[in-house]
């Protein structure tokens, strides 16, 4: 920091915040730009409402300290754990990075450690603990917020603290100086080139986190992942590794589909678990070699991952009149590709994919998945997701840019009541994009709805 020449009164610091509504006597304010709003124009408020130190990258007199830096994002970062220092030592703190798969990583993991201890976690579903469930805008949310959770994590007396982080997230310092026991790297693929604008920039930056562990620390990485070794060859963390298909320490084979459930091998040991796809092994992994590293019982490990609590949005399985219907949140393209392969894996017969592609995000990827669907065994049906400000005509002409003989459908309702009405017994309909969502973005507003609510109708109608 500079500018602490400009600190002329000494005080007691009762709040760090960034939000100037919440300040009380002796807060320090931390005036942050975002995406609509200037922190700036909310400093007369803050010291109003008791703020005695302002740290911005503007200069004011106001009679109170003004203390200049170039990024108030990371400053806040710094001060938080300043101030904070070793209060949430005792609880085990474990991020989870990548393009795919944090959610149910997340979800198996936090689960698990609930099932041996009391383990909170937070997410883009919201944070989770103690049978208790808040929403938080955001994948990951705003520091302030998860020093808030920590708070009640250290007041439940909660052991583990499972997070989802994002690489807009790291960029923006939501995560900076929060100490991680455990960060696990899922995989990478193309996704937020809207945010990050090139390829190798949305990589590096989901990197940061991990040279920051320490020599404690532990780096969980998935080597068939192309990038992993990028990532490897510059940590001085403790690294351990999972694969499917290269050597590892915690390499999976003999992999069976059995029923709706999977069969795999580990070591020693034979699991069964009712999480279905090649790519919800890869996110239970994780939770396996946690529970080797702080060497959880055995058998209640066995019986967890055999039947593992539904994952909100993920892989959402329902049979209807003899088809199969899978609800997945499967947006970028490798997540659709696979989720066309699991498809296949479980029917003899159709696979009715219906999906779209959100508005204001990385168009490069729209005529990729395009692409996926024209050249996959399934029967593509294009429609809208979050249009947000864009025109759903432009995002699905851009899906249909090198496919033009792919089926649309604009209305997202529409479309899924078609897959049905085209089904045959034995088929297989994917609903793809939006997961658990309940509501759709238009224009700045939020229509509710979500695509269980569409499947719900059209099977009441149908009885």
């Amino acid at each position: 920091m500079v500018g602490l020449d400009c600190v002329n009164y000494n005080h007691d610091v009762s709040l760090i915040t960034n939000d100037s509504k919440k300040c009380i006597k002796d807060s320090i304010f931390v005036a942050i730009k975002g995406e609509k709003n200037d922190g700036n124009t909310f400093i007369l408020e803050a010291i109003k409402n008791g703020a005695r130190t302002i740290i911005s990258n503007k200069i004011t007199t106001l009679g109170v300290n003004n203390i200049l830096v170039d990024n108030p994002k990371k400053a806040l970062g710094d001060l938080l754990f300043y101030f904070n220092k070793n209060k949430y030592k005792a609880i085990k703190k474990i991020g989870i990075i990548g393009t795919n798969g944090k959610t149910s990583t997340s979800f198996i993991l936090n689960g698990f450690l609930n099932k041996i201890s009391k383990s909170m976690l937070i997410g883009s579903s919201g944070c989770y603990y103690l049978n208790k469930h808040l929403m938080h805008p955001n994948t990951t949310p705003d520091i302030t917020l998860i020093y808030d959770y920590f708070d009640i994590a250290l007041k439940n007396k909660i052991k583990y603290i499972v997070m989802e982080i994002s690489s807009v997230a790291i960029i923006e310092n939501r995560v900076h100086n929060i100490s991680f026991d455990y960060l696990i790297y899922t995989n990478f693929s193309l996704d937020h080139l809207d945010y990050h604008k090139t390829i190798d920039e949305y990589f590096r930056a989901k990197c940061i986190p991990f040279y920051s562990l320490n020599k404690k620390a532990y780096a969980i990485i998935n080597i068939d992942d192309e990038r992993s070794y990028a990532l490897i060859n510059n940590l001085s963390c403790r690294v351990l590794e999972f694969s499917i298909l290269k050597n590892s320490k915690y390499q999976i084979s003999n992999i069976y589909n059995i029923g709706n459930m999977t069969e795999f091998k580990l070591g020693d040991y034979v699991y069964r678990t009712n999480l279905l796809g090649k790519f919800n092994l890869y996110n239970l992994l994780p939770t396996i070699i946690i529970a080797d590293i702080i060497n959880a019982n055995n058998s209640i490990l066995f019986d967890y991952l055999y039947n593992v609590d539904t994952i909100p949005g993920r892989v959402n399985l329902y049979e209807y009149k003899n088809r199969k219907i899978i609800i997945d949140y499967a947006h970028t393209p490798i997540a659709v590709k696979k989720m066309i392969e699991l498809g296949n894996e479980l029917t003899d017969g159709n696979v009715i994919v219906v999906l779209g592609c959100g508005g204001n995000r990385d168009k490069e990827k729209r005529k990729i998945i395009g692409k996926i669907l024209n050249d996959s065994r399934c029967i593509p049906i294009i429609t809208t997701d979050n249009p947000r400000d864009e025109d759903p005509k432009k995002i699905i002409a851009d899906i249909l840019e090198d496919s033009f003989n792919l089926l649309s459908i604009e209305d997202r309702k529409k479309a899924i009541f078609h897959a049905f009405e085209i089904s045959n017994e034995n088929d297989l309909i994917l609903i793809l994009g939006k997961g658990d969502e309940k509501y759709t973005i238009i224009k700045g507003n939020k229509i509710i709805g979500s695509d269980y609510d569409i499947v719900k109708e059209y099977i009441d109608n149908d009885n």
